[in-house]
This record gives C-alpha cells, sequence and structure tokens, in this order.
C-alpha cells in the first residue's frame, strides 16, 4: 500500500484529502505542523507529500521544503504544494514544483486524482548515457507530437510539457540540451518562460528555439534573451534539423 503525508493546518482542508487518499486506497499521515512532519519524514518513505507552505504554528512549509531538499533530496519530486501563495512566489522559492502547485481553493478530486497517477506511474526506461535530452513545450498536442517525434528521428530523448507552468518545474530540476518553447500557451506563456530562464540558467537560453505562428512584430521582444533561433510554423524540417543539431552540440562542448 502506497503511503502519503500530509502537511495542512487548516483542519477542513486536511480532513477532507485524508478521506479521499484513504477512499482510493493509500495508508494517509497527517500532520499539522512542519516539525511533526519532519519526524515522519524521517520515519517513513512516503510515495507523496502534499505540503501546504504556510503553516501558522510551529515550523512552515518552506522550513519542511528545505529539509527534504538538503536531507532527502528524493522526495522533492514527490511533493505537491497547495497555497494561496502566487504562483510568482512558488516561481522564486521552488519552480520545480510548480507542475504539482495546487492554488487555494483547489479541486480537491483532482489532487487526488493526480497522487494516484503519479505515485503508480511505473518509470520508464532509461536512455544510453550521453543521449541529448530535449524539451518540448506546446500546449497544441498534435503540434507537440510532431515535434517530439522529429526531435527522437535526430536521436535525442524528448520531454513535453503542454504549459508554461510545467516547463518552468522540469527546467528547474534537469538539464536540457534544448528546448523548442511555443510562446502563446495558456497560464504562464513562452515569454515567461524565457525570464525565468533569463535570470536562473542564462546558458538555456541560448540553447532555446522558439516555433511560433505569431506574425514577426510580435516576436520582436525576442531579440533581448539571445535566444537561438525563431523558427515559423509550421516548421521546416530541415531548418529544425540544422537549429537543434547547433543547439545540441554546443551543450555538449
Amino acid at each position: 500500500m502506497y503511503r502519503i503525508l500530509i502537511v495542512e493546518d487548516d483542519a477542513l482542508i486536511g480532513g477532507s484529502i485524508v478521506k479521499g487518499l484513504r477512499e482510493t486506497g493509500f495508508e494517509v499521515d497527517w500532520v499539522a505542523d512542519g516539525y511533526a512532519a519532519i519526524k515522519q519524514l524521517v520515519a517513513h518513505d512516503y510515495g507523496a507529500v502534499i505540503l501546504d507552505l504556510i503553516i501558522h504554528n510551529g515550523l512552515n512549509g518552506f522550513g519542511v521544503l528545505n529539509f527534504i531538499e538538503l536531507e532527502q533530496p528524493h522526495v522533492v519530486s514527490r511533493v505537491f504544494l497547495i497555497t494561496g501563495m502566487s504562483e510568482q512566489t512558488v516561481i522564486r522559492t521552488a519552480p520545480q514544483l510548480l507542475a504539482r502547485l495546487y492554488h487555494k481553493p483547489f479541486d480537491q478530486r483532482k489532487l487526488i486524482e493526480d497522487i494516484a497517477a503519479f505515485v503508480r506511474w511505473a518509470p520508464r526506461p532509461k536512455e544510453p548515457e550521453g543521449t541529448p535530452r530535449v524539451l518540448v513545450v506546446d500546449d497544441d498536442a498534435s503540434s507537440a507530437a510532431l515535434i517530439a517525434a522529429m526531435t527522437q528521428q535526430l536521436g535525442c530523448a524528448v520531454d513535453v510539457a503542454s504549459n508554461g507552468r510545467q516547463a518552468i518545474a522540469k527546467l528547474a530540476e534537469t538539464t536540457f540540451n534544448a528546448m523548442v518553447l511555443d510562446l502563446v500557451m495558456p497560464e504562464i506563456d513562452g515569454f515567461s518562460v524565457l525570464e525565468f530562464l533569463r535570470d536562473s540558467r542564462p546558458e538555456a537560453v541560448r540553447c532555446t528555439i522558439v516555433l511560433s505562428g505569431l506574425p514577426g512584430r510580435y516576436r520582436r521582444d525576442l531579440d533581448k534573451y539571445a535566444i537561438h533561433a525563431s523558427l515559423d510554423k509550421p516548421v521546416d524540417a530541415g531548418k529544425f534539423r540544422v537549429a537543434l543539431d547547433e543547439c545540441v552540440g554546443r551543450r555538449r562542448a
């Protein structure tokens, strides 16, 4: 049985999540302060940790997250944030968790379904060592699938993010040889992803290929980011291949 830890000081929210998770078949521990959470993390190996950043008594969620990052870094990828704080705050403090952020008030049924899918997911086989890894960011599923297929044909491993939020979370925890980025996406758009990278990983900006159907006048702001290439949709396979080879070669060097 999978075991889940909830760190939440709101009794109504915590109790409701506990009920839903237990009905789904999980074993659940629920604590209302950060110090108790750390004791539980030391005592047990959890399949997922649901963490509220704002806890009013004792150690808050940031303290718990700091403990996890320092003492149990393998658990970071299992943390689901529930908070009333803004996405911009989370981007500044814990960008690797942005894809698993549930802003209060949130759909508790979706949270439980997402956790169930996460902890029961079978990891994919690892690619051979040295395989270039490329992040494809596009909210259009068919476009993302096409670019992913073209990228795999060039011998690269591919991760796909369907929006800017997922992209930032992946970029915060993984180093990619290149990124293929759409600009127009809901919630967090491609320009915001570039802003994040410019502040935190400028070398990744230089290995970014923008693919967009926007007219050229709307892409003038790209000049300030020093990306590698800006290509039109629908993509020219030859130009894309050249740009990707250049990016992959640069990050390997």
